[in-house]
């Protein structure tokens, strides 16, 4: 587990704009970081980590930082589906967009969402890639 004096440190050093040095300091605690860092870090580093094609880190991050009370949230669980669409979960994904539709209701990222989550139904019952779903990784 994280210590009081690393979570210190951290936010410090993300605060001090010094990303890869902070990226360094969450891996070396990694996964006993996920629980005690805070859901804004674990959002830039999960969007990191999905950006960079480490898709399972990611997903850790996001769904971590998603259950975590703040403005975060509904970003996190949103990236959090595109995650699992990467690696190929499409019930997950479909399972996460839902939540994101019904917890943040009329805002852009519910819409997003909601078209997201359309499209995948569509991409699923059309049976593969050549029916034209991608995901875009940048959120």
């Amino acid at each position: 587990m994280l210590t009081f004096s690393i979570c210190w440190r951290l936010l410090q050093v993300l605060e001090g704009k010094n990303f890869q040095e902070a990226l360094s300091l969450f891996e070396e605690n990694y996964p006993s970081s996920l629980q005690s860092a805070s859901g804004d870090v674990l959002l830039k580093f999960g969007l990191h980590y999905l950006r960079s094609g480490s898709f399972e880190k990611a997903s850790s991050c996001l769904e971590t930082a998603g259950e975590k009370q703040g403005p975060w949230q509904a970003k996190a669980l949103y990236s959090l589906a595109g995650a699992y669409e990467e690696m190929d979960q499409w019930e997950l994904a479909a399972e996460v967009f839902e939540k994101v539709v019904a917890s943040f209701p009329g805002t852009p990222i519910g819409r997003a969402a909601q078209k997201d989550l359309m499209e995948l139904k569509a991409f699923k019952s059309g049976g593969g890639p050549e029916n034209g779903r991608e995901r875009a990784v940048t959120v």
